[in-house]
């Protein structure tokens, strides 16, 4: 059937959605490696801070960071950018940010879900395992950011896996099961030995502290440490 005279359908656009990585810190294998993340929709760039969502000019957020930022094509989406921030704003709001819990990385994982039904590689994800058990390891956790990192009280009871489950069932039929939504769920204990940080721009290493990126990076080039602080079996 042809359109109805007199009447004009509204174009639907496709926005290119891209993701920016740029490690922080020295090269390091790739379970230890830290990133600072964010999503690029046509030529708006979105990113998480203590500011809350920060809408800004590609890669932007990435300048503080030394690395050059990798931008890769993730796909296209029909959803409105203005769409996406007002849903995720109430979950990403300003004071909210935690080195461990909500970070960068969680809210580009949230963002991807949320246009384009994916989800973040896990190898950007490795600072929510970690909170995950922040409290029984707290001690290590403050010899990797030189004594800065305070825990967000209002970060506390974030999982981005939670998030995306009411996204996905928002979108309805046709997203991916459970066993695949849950694959970022923290386990009981740190699977690998890992460091590095999700550090932003403008944002402290704990709730609204000065932003400090030589913690960052600290966290970034050490590994973990075995009992009475000596280097684990493997570790250099």
């Amino acid at each position: 059937m042809g359109a109805v005279p007199g009447t004009q359908s509204t174009p639907v656009v496709e926005r290119r959605v891209q993701l920016a990585a740029t490690p922080i810190g020295p090269p390091l294998p790739q379970m230890l490696q830290a990133y600072h993340t964010s999503v690029i929709v046509d030529d708006m760039e979105f990113s998480f801070s203590g500011r809350g969502i920060d809408q800004l000019r590609p890669t932007q957020s990435h300048i503080p960071f030394a690395g050059k930022p990798t931008v890769t094509d993730m796909g296209y989406t029909k959803l409105p950018r203005r769409e996406m921030v007002k849903y995720l704003r109430p979950h990403f709001m300003p004071g909210t940010y935690d080195l461990l819990r909500k970070n960068c990385n969680s809210f580009t994982d949230c963002c991807l879900a949320f246009l384009l039904d994916t989800r973040l590689d896990e190898k950007y994800r490795t600072m929510e395992k970690i909170g995950a058990v922040t409290d029984q390891h707290m001690a290590v956790v403050r010899f990797f950011t030189g004594g800065g990192y305070q825990p967000n009280p209002r970060s506390k009871d974030f999982q981005s896996c939670r998030v995306v489950e009411r996204i996905q069932e928002r979108r309805g039929p046709g997203s991916p099961p459970a066993e695949d939504r849950a694959l970022d769920k923290p386990s009981s204990r740190p699977d690998t030995h890992h460091g590095g940080s999700a550090h932003d721009r403008g944002a402290g290493l704990a709730r609204g502290g000065p932003s400090d990126e030589r913690r960052a990076r600290g966290l970034a080039s050490r590994p973990w440490l075995g009992p009475r602080g000596r280097p684990r079996t493997g570790h250099v």
